[in-house]
Parts: C-alpha cells; structure tokens; sequence
C-alpha cells in the first residue's frame, strides 16, 4: 500500500540504521542548528532536545486506542478470508475501517467544536506525543517478546535470536482477547495522522484566522489517500507485511509512530505558511498525485484481479505471463515495480504543497525512496534465487525495475 506499508519494508538491520538516521534528521532539521551540532558526536544532548514521554499523552493515547478497538467491535463489517498460513489455517478479518475512521474524525471534530477537547491539542503536543507513543511501542514489543516465546503458538515459525525476535517479532498473529494485533494497529496509524492533520488545520485556523492554500491542498490530498487506504482495507489482508511479517518492534514502532507522526511532518512548515498557491503550482500538485494513484492502485488492482483469475483479460487482451506466475502485461509490462513509482508520485506530492522551505519538508518521500530502491534490489534477488532462469526470462520481457525506460 501504500506508502504506509513502506514505513516497514527494509530488513531489521537496515530499518535500524534507517531509523536512527530518520529520527536525526526530523530533530535536526525541525530543532535547528543545535541538533545538527549534537548529532551524531553527542547522542545525549540531541535526545535532550527529545521532548519527554507524558503520563497525560498516555492517557490521550490509550483512550484512542481503547475507542478504535470499541468502535471496531460495535460496528458492522464485511468478514474476508486471509491468504492460507503454513499450518493451513486461514484468518478471517472483520473490515470496517471505512466507518471507524469517518466515525473517528467526525467525533473528533464535533468534539473540538463544541470545546469538548481543545482541537490544537495534537498539534501542540505533538512531540511529546510521539515520545509517548515511541515508549509505548518499546513497552509493547517487549510484551509481546516475552509472551511470544513463551507460547510459541501454532503460528511460530522460526526463532533465530532474542534480539531478532524482539525486532522482527515472535509472533505472526499476536492476539489480545481476539484483536488481531498486527492488523488493528494500522487504524491508530492512519487515523492517528488523519487527526494530527485536522489538529494542525485548526492551529492554523485559530492562529491565522483562515485555513490557507497550501494548508488546504496537503489536507486534501492526504485525507483521500487515508480514506482510500480503508477503502481498500480488504486488500490489505493481502500485503506482504500482514502475510508474512512477524509482529515485533520494527511493524509496532513503524505503524504507531513513524506512520502518525513522522508521516505528518509537513504540517510544521505549513502551520505559518500563508504564501500564496498560485494555479500552475496546484495543479502541479494534483496531477502528481493522480498519477501517483492511477499507477499505484491500478497495478495493485491488476495484480489482485490476476491472483483471482489468472486468465481475466488486461486492459482488454489476454494477460502475458511468464513461467505461469509472473504477470508481465499491462502496469506490469511498464516495470517490474511500478506500484513502487505510484507509491513515490503521492509521497512527493504530499510534499510540494511546501514548495521550497525547505528540504525536511520531503523528509518522508526521501526515506521512501532510498527504502523502496534498498527493498527492490532485495526483492530482485531474491526472486532470481527463486525463480532461476524463469526470472531472467521476465526481466528480458520487462527490462525496466521502478521507472519505465529509465530504471
């Protein structure tokens, strides 16, 4: 999916080295020169400038969570069979994303109207946040560590280490009382940053007195592709991350805080922008990000239609296959990891609402980028190792990797 299942495609180690150098580079460039100096020489007094966890953003966080979950339980959804797991069994997901979510934003906005909770709240806290929800990450994956190799449930696969257990996850389906853990927390993720956004928006309402342009379009094009991501729930079941992942600290730290909030990072350079969007540059931002999403969800949507019915015709011909797996015939035909440039066309255009502020800015579409050209290459070889000389056959067929005739 979506970018948010980029947040968590790299190897642990990888994502670990990725990481430290995310959170370094989102203090340094929204902390100032004093964080640059800091890093990487004196972690110590780079973390000082770390706002620290709050007993009061707990308590916010664990209400949000307990509300998901209840709302979740109370209303209706379409039931969907998961993909079979290697002790034959298949998990049934309850998907009504859609409803929890507008449900969500609505009570959350009607709240902050009436002056129920103050709306800039998120917005305000909005570090302090994310390092109570970082340590609630850190809390949980150690539960879940422990719990994990003490039952080794039908659904463990392999146990290399206790540290690659604790990063990578013990578990491929932790449980709580029947909430299926890894599945659930991508709705505090997306939800999450739908309603650090809406905090941001009535920040700069309260402070400017108007919504401006370029606040607009990045809440706009960030909303349609949240509601999209629910919208789309059921094929969620289908990613790589629900499939095959365990659920450890790299999935728990990735959804319930890099997605909330590093993914929302735009709104601080927005927050005080009132300069003015003029039409080209609009509609610069639109057609990105339509782009983004035609290529995106129309190769998602094929690959899924195949896996269906392998001889369902493309774009009106048969499809081309190789080796009998490997669809190389419309989206696929253009690059063997086109879902990938869709997927980077609405990272950046979340960004160039921005402009030229500043780099930070497109903190997420760099990470992105360099996460999804580090997952291709690995993707790449393991598929040669797998497939031999049918892959060969394929990249013959499909020469190019992201970016047709290009890379």
């Amino acid at each position: 999916s979506m970018g948010q299942a980029g947040a968590v495609a790299a190897q642990p180690g990888a994502r670990w080295w990725a990481g430290y150098l995310a959170v370094w580079a989102v203090c340094a460039g929204l902390l100032g020169a004093e964080a640059i100096e800091a890093a990487p020489r004196d972690v110590h007094a780079l973390l000082a400038l770390v706002p620290a966890p709050s007993w009061k953003c707990l308590g916010l966080y664990t209400a949000f969570l307990v509300w998901l979950v209840a709302l979740g339980a109370a209303l209706p959804g379409f039931r969907q069979e998961g993909v079979k797991l290697r002790d034959g069994t298949r998990r049934v997901y309850k998907c009504n994303g859609v409803m929890v979510h507008l449900v969500t934003c609505a009570a959350f906005v009607v709240a902050a109207v009436i002056g129920l909770v103050p709306g800039e709240l998120a917005a305000d806290q909005f570090w302090t946040l994310f390092a109570t929800v970082s340590l609630f990450a850190l809390i949980l994956s150690c539960i879940l560590l422990v719990r994990g190799r003490a039952r080794r449930t039908k659904n463990w696969f392999r146990s290399e280490s206790l540290l690659h257990d604790f990063i990578g996850g013990a578990e491929l389906n932790p449980e709580f009382f029947g909430l299926d853990l890894k599945f659930f927390a991508y709705r505090p993720a997306m939800t999450g940053w739908q309603i650090i956004n809406l905090s941001f928006l009535m920040k700069q309402y309260a402070e400017l007195g108007a919504v401006q342009p370029r606040m607009a379009m990045y809440q706009i094009l960030t909303a349609l592709y949240i509601l999209d991501y629910y919208a789309n729930e059921r094929k969620v079941i289908f990613m790589w991350d629900i499939i095959a992942e365990h659920f450890g600290l790299m999935l728990v730290w990735g959804d319930l805080a890099f997605i909330t909030f590093l993914f929302a990072l735009q709104n601080h350079f927005l927050l005080h922008d009132a300069t003015h969007l003029d039409g080209r540059h609009a509609i610069l931002c639109v057609t990105v990000a339509l782009s983004g999403y035609i290529l995106f969800q129309g190769a998602n949507t094929q690959k899924h239609r195949f896996k269906m019915n392998p001889s369902a015709p493309i774009w009106g011909r048969p499809p081309v296959v190789i080796g009998g797996r490997l669809l190389a015939s419309g989206f696929w035909g253009l690059a063997r990891k086109i879902n990938y440039l869709g997927d980077l066309l609405i990272a950046v255009s979340f960004s160039l609402p921005c402009g030229s502020t500043s780099a930070w800015a497109y903190f997420y579409f760099i990470y992105l980028l360099l996460l999804l050209l580090h997952r291709e290459m690995r993707d790449n070889a393991e598929c040669a190792r797998k497939h031999g000389s049918v892959w060969s056959e394929y990249c013959r067929v499909v020469p190019s990797r992201i970016v047709p005739m290009v890379y």
